[in-house]
């Protein structure tokens, strides 16, 4: 079984002494780190007791490298606070403490250089700390006294370490699925670029592929490390080297997340988000102002900016929400912790989790006010209390699907009234539906091909009007022409980017004349029947569709397979079931 777990605490309580005297490894690596008698950066080394391999992070102690600090604890297992008993807490040993108590990471106290005072000195320094940390963390904190100058207490110490942790499950994880921040970049002579990070959850297996957030950009795994040994697998949670391929030494560096699962399932991107605050440090939070933002290993400098709600006649700052807004995109996980810290400077203002990612226009942020406080049990549960759709990659409860989309059901059930009310006895085309429901621009694309095939409207002369069955469509020269030239596309089908008039193809499907599968393509209503009669030949209910044989059966490639499959899930004939289809 694999641990990590890591040192906090003042400058030169003995961190780094602390870890030598546990693992035999030197700490610090840096010839500026042993000039100065200072940890600058992260320091890694491990031991093996009781059946447990424990990686071992140590951390700068000074204030001016607050950043590296949290970026070495923010996947602990356990943090060893040090105090030095000659001095007791410090500056530094305070916003250790809050940096753990704000990532929700188990702590106990290490109380060193015990030699120093006499029994009744050494009792007193402990009672003194013993309240500090109880004001911190609210709870008694385990204090256990060494001296690793004498070596007094560190084989206790050890004891006391392997006992917690072996009756430890694993921390709590962001995701199921593996994910690894990453906190060194370098490359190795014959072997290439090399990164270093503590994987968090899940496993990682040689020559698998990772999601390189936030360019999203796929690496291949050329080799694993882990603790000096090389492997073809490795279980979270542990400290582990990556070989990787597919990216340039350039585009990847500290604070990067590496991920096998691809974004909008769980990795959320975004310029802008809302956090929620757990813990207010500093009265000072609730100004407009550059931030410093630590989550992970990644440490970005945002414009924060408090959110109003309306209280009457007046506006009030909302005291549980911040929005920050970063110069590039930013990758998170829904409820991630994450650190607020005064720019330029080591003050932690507070602790925070991550509410919401992307747009905050001023209907977003007029819903969010209202919402804060309210539970969710996902990102996307609170999207669509927000926006009332959203691009979803998995079926969601207590939604509609439209295209790539879903609706809330009362979102929906009141857009039609309000959609169907405005359009009796008028009609609006493309743009001024768009405008007058205040709808995205794909969304509305979908939405009114959803529309269209739900009956609800139909396109008569390139605008949208309320479905009649009296109504008759009557077709233009152009589009009997391109209803012949969708015939003898066959299997091909037209894509909506190689037509001069979309509204002549909508049309074509409004009267029947064109199946929409998904992603801009058309068929043609027979094209589409020979397409479903070779999928589901010689399947019965509760056989898997494969994308493989599809492609083989039908003789196209993936981009023509995956929006036929689309259709007929909708047509209700599949269902999804991983990356397959289940014959209904």
């Amino acid at each position: 079984m694999h641990k990590i777990i890591g040192t906090a605490g003042h400058v030169d309580h003995g961190k780094s002494a602390l870890i030598k005297a546990l693992t035999g490894c030197e700490q610090m690596r840096l010839p500026e780190e042993r000039a100065r008698g200072m940890t600058i950066d992260l320091g890694f080394s491990h031991f093996t007791a009781e059946g447990l391999t424990v990686g071992v992070i140590d951390v700068p102690g000074h204030e001016r490298f607050i950043r590296n600090m949290v970026a070495g604890m923010w996947s602990l297992n356990l943090v060893m606070l040090v105090v030095a008993a000659d001095e007791g807490f410090m500056p530094m040993t305070y916003q250790h403490s809050l940096v753990a108590l704000s990532l929700g990471l188990p702590t106990i106290c290490v109380l060193n250089k015990i030699d120093l005072l006499d029994a009744e000195s050494l009792e007193l320094q402990e009672l003194l700390v013993k309240e500090e940390l109880f004001n911190i963390f609210k709870q008694d904190i385990e204090i256990v006294k060494v001296s690793t100058l004498t070596g007094e207490g560190i084989t206790g110490l050890k004891e006391k370490l392997t006992a917690i942790l072996n009756l430890q499950t694993l921390n709590s994880q962001l995701s199921t699925l593996s994910y690894l921040y990453i906190d060194r970049v370098f490359s190795i002579q014959g072997a290439g670029l090399t990164v270093t990070g503590s994987l968090a959850a899940g496993n990682l297996t040689k020559e698998e592929t990772l999601n390189h957030f936030p360019s999203g950009e796929k690496l291949a795994i050329r080799g694993i490390g882990q603790y000096h040994h090389e492997v073809t697998a490795a279980i979270a949670t542990t400290r582990l080297a990556l070989n990787l391929k597919g990216i340039k030494r350039e585009a990847i560096k500290r604070g990067d997340l590496l991920t096998n699962f691809a974004a909008g399932e769980e990795v959320l991107t975004a310029v802008e988000v809302v956090l929620a605050i757990d813990e207010i440090f500093n009265d000072n939070l609730f100004k407009a102002k550059n931030i410093e933002l630590a989550v992970g290993t990644n440490c970005q400098i945002a414009r924060l900016i408090p959110l109003y709600k309306q209280e009457g006649d007046k506006f009030a700052i909302v005291k549980n929400l911040v929005r920050l807004r970063f110069t590039e995109p930013q990758s998170f996980f829904w409820r991630q912790k994450a650190i607020i810290i005064s720019h330029g400077g080591s003050t932690i203002l507070a602790a925070a989790s991550l509410f919401w990612a992307g747009a905050t226009g001023s209907h977003h942020r007029k819903k969010l006010a209202l919402l804060a406080g309210k539970h969710f049990n996902s990102h996307n549960e609170l999207q669509l209390a927000v926006a009332g759709y959203l691009k979803a990659y998995k079926p969601l409860d207590n939604a509609v699907k439209i295209g790539p989309f879903y609706a809330d059901n009362n979102y929906l059930n009141n857009l039609l009234t309000t959609i169907k009310t405005d359009l009796t006895g008028s009609s609006l085309n493309f743009d001024k539906f768009k405008t007058a429901f205040k709808l995205e621009q794909n969304f509305a694309e979908a939405l009114s091909d959803y529309l269209i095939k739900e009956k609800i409207m139909m396109v008569v002369a390139g605008n949208y009007k309320l479905y009649s069955e009296k109504a008759a469509i009557t077709l233009t020269a152009a589009q009997h022409k391109l209803e012949q030239k969708l015939k003898e596309a066959a299997l091909v089908g037209l894509h909506e980017r190689d037509l001069t008039n979309v509204k002549d193809i909508k049309t074509l499907n409004t009267a029947g004349l064109a199946v929409y599968l998904d992603e801009g393509l058309y068929y043609h209503p027979a094209s589409y029947a020979k397409a479903k009669e070779v999928i589901l030949k010689g399947k019965t209910a509760g056989e898997l569709v494969t994308i493989a044989e599809v492609k083989d059966g039908l003789g196209l490639s993936r981009k023509y397979v995956i929006p036929l499959l689309n259709a007929m899930e909708r047509e209700g004939l599949l269902k999804r079931q991983g990356n397959e289809r289940v014959v209904l």
